[in-house]
């Protein structure tokens, strides 16, 4: 329900009562904060509402033309997504790298498809968190750190792919309130 604020105004209030309340303290702000994240998300936003707004998303379409029949279908958006991004991860592509990757090239077929071009940036950076490899996967070294090293890899990594598909799963099920939000 609307209460007459926008966005921003209704996060800088959340912001500050935060800070009064004491949940949030002046030393989190560097050490909870994600700032590359929060910093390159800032710099995509405009991305996001600018590939409706000058006509990116009819350009594409117009140049593909058949082809968007197939691939601007919202289900086989998030399946290329996932398939690409554990694909990319092989490889050792970063976690903001790919989301920027994905953005370009799959947001103006989920704008036309219905589905907010956030939702492109969001389902790459789910699959990211695949941990078939220890180098790369945050969720590894954070549960290992957390059970102090006496968690074995050779007992985690054969869960990486169920997990992946576990993943798409999710969002795949996600499609339908994605299409909602519009």
């Amino acid at each position: 329900p609307s209460v007459g604020l926008d966005n921003t105004t209704a996060s800088m209030i959340g912001f500050s009562l935060a800070f009064i309340l004491g949940l949030l303290h002046t030393r989190d702000l560097s050490t909870v904060v994600p700032w590359f994240l929060m910093i390159s998300m800032f710099f995509l936003m405009p991305i996001f509402s600018g590939i409706t707004t000058f006509g990116v998303t009819t350009w594409v379409i117009h140049v593909l033309g058949p082809v968007v029949a197939y691939v601007g279908n919202p289900f086989v958006i998030i399946i290329a997504i996932c398939a690409l991004t554990y694909l990319w991860r092989q490889a050792v592509v970063d976690v903001t790298g790919i989301c920027i990757i994905c953005t370009a090239l799959f947001g103006p077929l989920a704008a036309a498809s219905g589905m907010p071009v956030a939702v492109v940036t969001f389902s790459a950076m789910c699959c990211t968190a695949i941990y078939n490899i220890p180098s790369i996967s945050m969720n590894w070294i954070f549960a290992n750190g957390a059970a102090r090293g006496w968690i074995v890899w050779d007992d985690v990594k054969d869960t990486a792919w169920p997990f992946a598909i576990m993943n798409m799963a999710a969002l795949l099920v996600s499609v339908p309130v994605w299409l909602l939000m519009g």
